[in-house]
C-alpha cells in the first residue's frame, strides 16, 4: 500500500501558531499505516526522492519555509500528488508563489485551505487547481477534559499577538465600556508585542506609542484587566480553563483559521469573534458568535464595536454541561481521527492539474513587490483590488463546497 509522506521541517517555525499546527499534524498522523513522516533539514536526499517516486501516493509539505526550500526538488517528482497547506501566505509570499506558479504548473497539486473562506480566497488566486478544506487539528494536550471551577466572575480571555490588526486596544476599550455597567466582568490578555506580519500590507504604526496606549488601558482597567504576557501551552491551557469566553476582534489580513480560538473552544469555552476569515467556520459548527466587520475607506477592516459591547452586556456564563458539550463538538470537528480521514480522502481523490496563479494574483503580486498596494491614498483601483482579494473574508458563498 502506498503512503502519504509528510515532509516536516527540522528547524523551528518562526510563527508560534504554525509550530502548534505542525506539532498537531505530526501527532495526528502518528503510528498510522497510511502515513510516513520525514523530518527534513537540508533538502531532500537522492534516496528520499527515489523512495517517494516508488512508495508515495501523495507528498504533503507541512510548512511554507520548507516548501520554499524543497520546491525545485518536489517539482521533479513525476507521478506523485502534492498536498500543500496554505498558511495564509499567498498574500505575503508573492515572490515564492510567482516562482511556484512556473515550477509546479501541470503537476497534480491539491491546495489545502484551513477554512471555507480561505478556500474561497484561494479559488480567486489560482486557476485550474484542486482546492480542499482541511481544518487544522490540535495537539492531544488540548483534549484533556475540562476541570473548570465556577466563579462569581465572568472571565473573558484573549490570547495572541498584540498588534493593531488584532484590534486588541479596541477590545480592551470595549471591555471597559461594558465593565462600567457589569461588575462581574474580567478580561485576561495573553500575548507578546511584535510586528511580525503587520508590515506586509503597509499599515505602519508607532510601536512605542501602541505599547504606551496598551499600558494606559491596562492601568485604567486595574483589577478588571489582567495581562499575562506570553504563555507556553501548559500555562495557556491553565488560563483558558479558568475562563468562560474567548474574545477576539482580529481582522488580521491572513486570519484564515484562528488557532487560539480553537484551543479555547477545545476546552469548552464559548467565543465572541470578529466575522472575518476562518472564524465563520466556528459559527457554522455552532461554536461561536460573530461580530460584523466593515471595511473602512482606508482598506482597514474593523468590527462593529457597539455590537460587541452589547454582546458583552448580555453575555451569560456557560454551565459545566454546556462546556462539556462544546468540547465534544469541537473535537468531532478538529480531532485527529477527522483530520486523518479527510487527508486520506483528499490523497485518494482524482484532481485537476495546477495551471498556476490567476490574473488577480499576478496583478497584486507585481504591485506588492514594488510598494504597499493597499496604502491609504492609492485610490479606487487599490480598494477594488483589496475587495477582490479579501471579499471572501467578509462573506461566505454557501454555494461553494470544499467538503467531502
Amino acid at each position: 500500500m502506498k503512503k502519504i509522506f509528510a515532509l516536516a521541517p527540522a528547524a523551528e517555525n518562526p510563527w508560534y501558531s504554525c509550530r502548534v499546527i505542525e506539532e498537531a499534524a505530526l501527532e495526528a498522523m502518528g503510528p498510522d499505516g497510511h502515513f510516513e513522516v520525514v523530518m527534513v533539514r537540508d533538502g531532500l536526499t537522492h534516496e528520499l526522492i527515489q523512495q517517494l517516486e516508488v512508495e508515495a501516493c501523495a507528498v504533503m509539505v507541512l510548512s511554507t519555509p520548507l516548501l520554499q526550500q524543497v520546491a525545485e526538488q518536489i517539482a521533479k517528482l513525476k507521478s506523485v500528488k502534492l498536498l500543500i497547506p496554505i498558511f495564509g501566505d499567498m498574500t505575503i509570499e508573492t515572490v515564492l508563489w510567482s516562482r511556484l506558479s512556473t515550477q509546479l504548473r501541470g503537476k497534480n497539486i491539491v491546495l489545502l485551505g484551513a477554512s471555507t473562506r480561505q478556500c474561497q480566497q484561494l479559488q480567486r488566486f489560482v486557476k485550474g487547481a484542486s482546492i480542499r478544506k482541511l481544518p487544522y487539528t490540535l495537539p492531544t494536550f488540548w483534549s484533556v477534559p475540562t476541570v473548570h471551577a465556577p466563579s462569581e466572575k465572568l472571565r473573558l480571555v484573549y490570547a495572541g499577538r498584540l498588534t493593531p490588526q488584532k484590534n486588541v486596544l479596541e477590545l480592551m476599550s470595549c471591555f471597559l465600556r461594558a465593565a462600567g455597567e457589569r461588575e462581574d466582568l474580567e478580561l485576561h490578555v495573553a500575548g507578546t508585542f511584535h510586528e511580525l506580519g503587520h508590515h506586509f500590507h503597509g499599515l505602519g504604526y508607532d510601536f512605542a506609542e501602541y505599547r504606551q496606549r496598551f499600558n494606559e488601558l491596562l492601568e485604567h482597567g486595574k483589577g478588571k484587566i489582567f495581562f499575562h504576557e506570553f504563555l507556553a501551552q501548559p500555562e495557556l491551557r491553565e488560563l483558558f480553563d479558568r475562563c468562560d469566553t474567548f474574545v477576539s476582534l482580529s481582522t488580521y489580513h491572513d486570519e484564515d483559521f484562528g488557532v487560539s480560538a480553537a484551543q479555547a473552544m477545545s476546552l469548552g469555552l464559548n467565543a465572541l469573534l470578529s466575522d472575518w476569515g476562518g472564524h465563520w467556520d466556528f459559527k457554522n459548527q455552532g461554536l461561536a458568535e460573530l461580530i460584523p466587520v466593515e471595511v473602512q475607506t482606508n482598506n482597514v477592516p474593523l468590527p462593529r464595536l457597539n455590537i460587541f459591547v452589547k454582546l458583552l452586556l448580555g453575555l451569560a456564563r456557560p454551565g459545566h454541561l454546556e462546556r462539556v458539550s462544546r468540547q465534544e463538538k469541537m473535537w468531532q470537528y478538529l480531532g485527529h481521527t477527522s483530520y486523518r480521514e479527510r487527508l486520506v480522502m483528499i490523497a485518494e481523490e482524482s484532481i485537476v492539474d495546477y495551471e498556476g496563479q490567476s490574473t488577480l494574483f499576478e496583478e497584486y503580486a507585481s504591485g506588492s513587490e514594488a510598494r504597499y498596494v493597499f496604502n491609504e491614498g492609492i485610490g479606487a483601483k487599490s480598494r477594488q483590488q483589496y475587495l477582490a482579494i479579501y471579499g471572501s473574508y467578509l462573506t461566505t458563498d454557501a454555494g461553494e463546497s470544499y467538503e467531502f
